[in-house]
């Protein structure tokens, strides 16, 4: 066998390449999640995100259970914010991966689905109270 690879079928690579911003607070709790459940099978995983409410991009890396990330410098002024990650595992769900990172997108629905209805009152707003 000298000379010779194997190649174990169960293991893939999947990229996912999103624009828009990302909620920190869910997109922290997925990778708690990931790093929780998945973390064994995933060998390897790198990304650039774009928060939202920050001007900084967020560099983020990981190998098995142990994934480390922090802002770096800011996205440039004609640059489109988008965000780029990377996973090399074994057995990865790509559809579930993919579907489970859009639901930590900063939009309303996402917002509304994890943590209920929308306040009453707008943010800053002066409410009378009894």
């Amino acid at each position: 066998m000298d000379g010779e690879h194997v190649h174990d079928d169960t293991v893939t690579s999947l990229g996912i390449t999103e624009p828009g911003n990302m909620n920190v607070d869910l997109l922290f709790d997925w990778v708690s999640r990931l790093r929780r459940n998945k973390g064994k099978d995933i060998f390897r995983t790198k990304g650039v995100f774009s928060i939202a409410g920050r001007d900084e991009k967020f560099v983020y890396q990981g190998v098995h259970m142990v994934w480390d990330g922090d802002y770096h410098e800011p996205w440039g002024t004609n640059e489109p914010r988008v965000n780029k990650l990377t996973f090399i595992g074994k057995h990865l769900d790509h559809k579930g991966l993919k579907e489970s990172f859009m639901e930590c997108l900063d939009t309303p629905e996402n917002m509304t689905k994890r943590f209920g209805s929308p306040l009453r009152f707008a943010v800053g707003g002066k409410v009378l109270c009894n």
